[in-house]
């Protein structure tokens, strides 16, 4: 199949605009008789010599034809169209973008970098300042074949929303190196990935959103979450490490995965700043890219909140069936003082238990975790309670996180300190550690999800964490020295 874009070259391409734009309208006005008439007209338009005429008679069976908008493909055998989509404009130019950097070209369709350009939502694609001064940048060496610095670095490329499957080349440079891969706010994706005698290519998924919601409407931002970049219109690269050094990127839309939606409070979403962490953001890494996870927690969220700033809506709206959502929330709720503060959560829960099993969606509820003085005291009261309840009576897998970590906490002992940021918050040690038991859950209570996991993880026991003095995570040098909303 040869896909012609309305830019093919050939003496007629305007009629393939022309044929294309027409059916575009029509079908947006749902104007669907004359889209029938108008149809035999393109097939009579397209059949037999007139392949040859409009530049398509390449040998292959059928022919497509599309524009930014709409494609309809014409087997030249029959004459009859054999299929007619409409194209999702964000994608439309999206088949495989790739980006070699280095003073060499390199064969194939690849855009060159060989000089530091900064992003513009013109251009498309470019490096970023590491902070909003303007001299904030990284210092960059361009190789033959590759581009390193000594300091992270950040590349983003302006993308609509869904998943999309990333391949990295990290180039041989004559010397050791490890790589360290976050993408948007510091979800990590790759880590230590030691390069050596030969380069390696490392591949994964990753989630873009904006804030819009399809049918009308968008989420409710607070005015700290808007420049964050798992908000924006593009995906951005994190490339971390000893001495980190890229060679390509390649991009392709991955929409036909499953997608696992996260939707919880500061202990979930993805933070800005490398001082405190969640074991959303790191979830990310254990997982093999043939499945996207989609973080829509947010730091001081309630199931209530969630609901009415839209998040929901926003998750709804780009979940499909077979799609999984993890729901944990508690921390912020329970300073609700009202006398059925608890009956409220419960039903509000059920709320979203219902709206995702009418979509399909999968839901997988997790009690939180406890806060830094709940080793030996519960700290939220009976709300990991009412979700173990609620999981119980819905028949939704539970992920028991609160009992996880009261284990985790005390077999932590005198390192207690190093798993936190504060009485609430975690460090990356905490959070990577607490992923780890989410991972756990997901073995146990779901092994049709568990199937997408690293083949090479360890089995997990929360009674023996990992050594903390052993635990390495180069910082982000993305900042927001703000406290998270909630505790």
């Amino acid at each position: 199949m040869s896909h012609l874009s309305q830019a093919a070259i050939g003496p007629n391409r305007w009629i393939r605009k022309t044929l294309c734009n027409r059916l575009f309208s029509l079908l947006k006005c749902k104007e669907y008789n004359l889209l029938k008439k108008y149809l035999f007209y393109c097939v009579v338009m397209c059949h037999g010599v007139a392949f040859a005429a409009l530049g398509l008679d390449n040998g292959q069976e059928d022919v497509v034809l599309h524009n930014d908008h709409v494609s309809v493909t014409i087997n030249k055998s029959t004459a009859r169209i054999t299929e007619l989509s409409r194209i999702d404009s964000a994608k439309a130019h999206v088949a495989t973008l790739k980006f070699h950097f280095g003073q060499a070209d390199k064969q194939g369709a690849y855009t060159e970098l060989n000089e530091e350009l900064l992003y513009t939502p013109e251009r498309g694609y470019g490096f970023e300042r590491l902070s909003s001064s303007e001299n904030d940048v990284a210092e960059l060496e361009f190789k033959k074949d590759y581009v390193r610095s000594k300091t992270p670095f950040l590349f983003s490329v302006k993308l609509g929303e869904g998943n999309y499957r990333v391949t990295i080349a990290l180039p041989h440079t004559g010397s050791k190196y490890d790589t360290i891969i976050r993408a948007e706010t510091r979800r990590l994706l790759i880590q230590d990935i030691v390069t050596d005698n030969e380069g390696k290519s490392v591949s994964f998924v990753v989630n873009v959103r904006n804030n819009k919601i399809k049918g009308g409407g968008e989420v409710s931002l607070k005015e700290r979450e808007i420049p964050y970049l798992h908000w924006d219109d593009k995906l951005t690269f994190e490339i971390n490490g000893s001495y980190p050094a890229i060679s390509t990127i390649e991009i392709s839309p991955a929409d036909d995965l499953q997608t696992i939606f996260l939707a919880g409070d500061s202990t979930v979403c993805d933070q800005p700043d490398s001082l405190y962490n969640s074991w959303g953001q790191m979830l990310t890494l254990f997982f093999k890219p043939e499945i996207a996870v989609a973080n829509h927690a947010a730091a001081g969220a309630t199931v209530s909140s969630s609901l009415g700033r839209r998040r929901f809506d926003k998750l709804f709206s780009m979940s499909k069936e077979n799609d999984y959502l993890f729901i944990q929330f508690g921390h912020n709720d329970m300073k609700d003082k009202s006398e059925n503060a608890l009956e409220k959560f419960s039903q509000n829960l059920t709320k979203v238990i219902n709206r995702a099993r009418a979509a399909g969606v999968k839901v997988v509820l997790v009690t939180s975790m406890e806060r830094k003085k709940g080793v030996d005291r519960d700290t939220l009261g009976e709300y990991p309670d009412a979700v173990r309840q609620l999981a119980k009576q819905e028949s939704v897998p539970l992920i028991d996180l609160h009992m996880m970590s009261k284990r985790l906490y005390k077999a932590l002992r005198a390192d207690l300190d190093k798993a936190f940021a504060d009485g609430s918050h975690h460090s990356s040690y905490g959070s990577y550690q607490l992923a780890k038991c989410i991972v756990k859950g997901i073995r146990k209570h779901i092994p049709e999800l568990a199937i997408f996991l690293h083949d090479d993880l360890f089995l997990y026991d929360e009674t023996h964490p990992d050594p903390v003095d052993e635990f390495i995570l180069y910082r982000s040098p993305m900042r927001d020295m703000r406290k998270p909303d909630g505790s």
